[in-house]
C-alpha cells in the first residue's frame, strides 16, 4: 500500500464511532487535484488508501500585507485556495486575534464585514484610526478562522491632530508621527476651501 506511513488514530474502540481531529498547517492546493486523499489503518492492519475519500484543505496566504490610509477606503487583491463568493471576513486587532476570530461578532471589529467579491477585499469603513489588523476569514458555512499573516496596516497621523500656529516669512519645524510615517512622504498646506489636489497655500518646504 502507499500509505505505509499512515499514523494510527490514538483512541478507539473496535466497532463504533471514533472522532478524531486533524489540524493541517497549509492548504492542498499544490497537491494534484488540489485535494489530500484518505489513508485509514484498521488496529494492527495495513493501512488502506481510500481514493474516494478527499479532503479539500483551504487557506489564506500567508505574508499579505494590505495597507489603508485611515478616513479612506480601499480594494485589496487577495491571494489563497478555496476563496468564493459568500466567503466572510472582517479584521481583528492583533492583540487577542484567536479570541476575537473564535467570538465570531463582526460587529465588534474596527471593520465590521467586509465585502468580499471576485476573490477581493472591499474596505469600506472610512472612521478606521491607525492600528495592524489581522484578518478572520470564513469559507463558506465553516467558523470564521484566524490569518494573522494576512494584515490590514491601517496608516495614519497622530501628530499634530490640532490647529498649529506659523508666522508669515518665518520658518517653523513641525514634527509629523503615525504608523507608516517615512521619509518619503509629502506634506502641504491649501487653502481652506480647496482639495489636496489645489496647489499649496502660499508656502515652501513641502516635504517633510
Amino acid at each position: 500500500s502507499d500509505c505505509a506511513s499512515a499514523t494510527a488514530l490514538a483512541s478507539g474502540t473496535v466497532g463504533t464511532l471514533l472522532e478524531a481531529t486533524f489540524t493541517f498547517d497549509a492548504s492542498t492546493s499544490t497537491a494534484a487535484g488540489g485535494y489530500a486523499r484518505l489513508c485509514y489503518s484498521f488496529l494492527g492492519e495495513e493501512a488502506q488508501l481510500y481514493t474516494d475519500v478527499r479532503a479539500f484543505v483551504y487557506a489564506v496566504d500567508e505574508g499579505q500585507d494590505l495597507e489603508l490610509i485611515e478616513g479612506t477606503t480601499a480594494s485589496f487583491g487577495l491571494s489563497g485556495y478555496g476563496l468564493a463568493e459568500g466567503d466572510a471576513a472582517f479584521f481583528v486587532p492583533s492583540t487577542g486575534g484567536d479570541i476575537a476570530c473564535e467570538d465570531e461578532d463582526p460587529s465588534a471589529s474596527p471593520t465590521g464585514l467586509v465585502d468580499i467579491s471576485g476573490g477581493g477585499l472591499f474596505v469600506a469603513n472610512s472612521t478606521l484610526v491607525s492600528q495592524d489588523l489581522e484578518l478572520c476569514y470564513r469559507f463558506g458555512s465553516e467558523p470564521f478562522a484566524h490569518f494573522p499573516a494576512a494584515k490590514l496596516h491601517v496608516y495614519g497621523l497622530t501628530q499634530p491632530t490640532e490647529a498649529v500656529f506659523f508666522v508669515a516669512g518665518v520658518p517653523e519645524d513641525l514634527t509629523f508621527a503615525g504608523p507608516g510615517v517615512n521619509s518619503n512622504d509629502r506634506a502641504k498646506w491649501v487653502r481652506a476651501e480647496d482639495l489636496c489636489t489645489a496647489g499649496s497655500a502660499g508656502h515652501g518646504g513641502a516635504r517633510p
